[in-house]
Parts: structure tokens; C-alpha cells; sequence
């Protein structure tokens, strides 16, 4: 069997860590998501995948990271614009996550994506509870890239494509109390530049955004 790999911390782990909110930024109102959170006195969804620890997870943060993540991607998808704190914390996540999917145990199996391209799954970890708490790491051939997916609970997941773009599923709980299912599409210059009309690029490019 081959080495299992260690976990390397990385200067954005390091910055995470000390990261603090500032004192000059008002906190702004943030999409409330649904069964993502435990409730007071209610199930907590991620209560055994806390204690999970493989390769890349071996301080059992690559969970709240991906969670916290996803938060932000629903706040650049119904808000249209991140505060510079949240860019930070953005770029910074973006790149621990990446660095910990070279770490995941190594998988081999094949797939291909909704473009038909083949791609080999080089590292992948499932949690134990629930179910479709996964984390892969897909490499194309060709130079094409590498695609990350994770997934939380049923209806909650993102994928990060190698041209940049994003896109998943959420769910959200309106001002009626009514959940309401809404899917992330962000092409590459949405999320650098926020302004930039969300479907364009993508469309023109062939990015996967552009399927929605």
C-alpha cells in the first residue's frame, strides 16, 4: 500500500487561524441556510464527522473550512459582491482547501463531468456520517486542471472547475420560514470583479457555468 501522506500546514492554515474579525466592518446580514446549522436542542448534522481524522484532515478543520466556504460562495451568489474581509477569508480558503486535496487518501477511480471530459479522482476522503460528506480531488489529463468537489449534506455541495468558475447547491430559509433550493453558478470574472454579468464569460469561454 502506498505512504499515507502527511498533512503540510500552509501560511494560509496559518492565516485562517489568525484570522479576526475587523473592528471597523460592520457585520452584514448573511443568507440563512437550512440544516446546515444545528438548532438549539436540535440534530446536529456533522456531530460524528468532527472527529474524523485521515490525511489532509488531521487537525479536523478541512470540515469547517469547507462549510465556511460554502457560506461565502451563497453570499457571493445572492449578494453579488464580497466586503474585503470576506474576499480575504475567501482567497485564503480557497487555497488551504486546494493544498489539503493533495493530501486526501489516493482513490484511482475515473469519472467524467458534465462535459464529457475523463478526469482520475487522485484523492478522495468520505466521512462515515452522513453519507455524502465527501471531498475529491479530480485531475484531468491534458493540462487541463484539476476540479475539487465537496459535499456536506443532500442538497449542499459545490464544485470548483479548473477554468476558475463555480457551481453547487443550496438551501436557504426565506422570511416565511419556506426552504427554498438555489444553485451557485459563478464564472471566473464574477468572482474576481463581482460586477460582471454572471453568465457571459462562461458562455463564451465553455466553462461548466454555463450549463445552468
Amino acid at each position: 500500500m502506498p505512504a499515507q501522506r502527511r498533512h503540510r500546514t500552509t501560511r494560509a492554515d496559518d492565516d485562517i487561524r489568525a484570522e479576526r474579525p475587523s473592528r471597523h466592518v460592520e457585520e452584514r446580514p448573511t443568507p440563512k441556510l437550512a440544516r446546515l446549522h444545528p438548532r438549539p436542542g436540535g440534530f446536529a448534522p456533522f456531530c460524528a464527522a468532527k472527529r474524523v481524522v485521515f490525511s489532509g484532515n488531521e487537525d479536523l478543520n478541512l470540515l469547517p473550512y469547507g462549510i465556511k466556504f460554502l457560506e461565502l460562495l451563497v453570499v457571493l451568489q445572492e449578494t453579488g459582491s464580497f466586503t474585503s474581509d470576506e474576499k480575504k477569508l475567501f482567497t485564503r480558503l480557497s487555497r488551504v482547501i486546494h493544498a489539503r486535496s493533495e493530501q486526501l487518501p489516493e482513490d484511482g477511480r475515473q469519472g467524467c463531468d458534465f462535459q464529457g471530459r475523463e478526469y482520475i479522482v487522485t484523492g478522495r476522503s468520505k466521512w462515515t456520517s452522513p453519507s455524502s460528506l465527501t471531498i475529491e480531488r479530480r485531475e484531468y489529463e491534458d493540462n487541463v486542471g484539476v476540479q475539487i468537489w465537496f459535499s456536506f449534506i443532500p442538497g449542499f455541495y459545490f464544485y470548483h472547475n479548473p477554468e476558475g468558475d463555480y457551481f453547487g447547491h443550496y438551501e436557504t430559509v426565506l422570511e416565511t420560514g419556506e426552504v427554498q433550493g438555489r444553485g451557485i453558478k459563478l464564472d471566473t470574472h464574477q468572482v474576481r470583479l463581482y460586477e460582471y454579468p454572471p453568465d457571459l464569460y462562461a458562455s463564451q469561454s465553455g466553462s461548466q457555468a454555463a450549463r445552468f
